[in-house]
């Protein structure tokens, strides 16, 4: 889903910041643009 604000186009960006974890909680969901993108 996208809509204004989405981080979307970001996603992968954003990931490949993301220290080593076994669980991730996205807190704040919105559309879900980074838990659906996430591997």
């Amino acid at each position: 889903m996208r809509f204004p604000g989405s981080k979307w186009y970001l996603a992968k960006w954003i990931i490949s910041h993301f220290p080593p974890h076994r669980v991730f909680v996205d807190v704040f969901g919105g559309s879900g643009a980074i838990i659906l993108r996430k591997p």
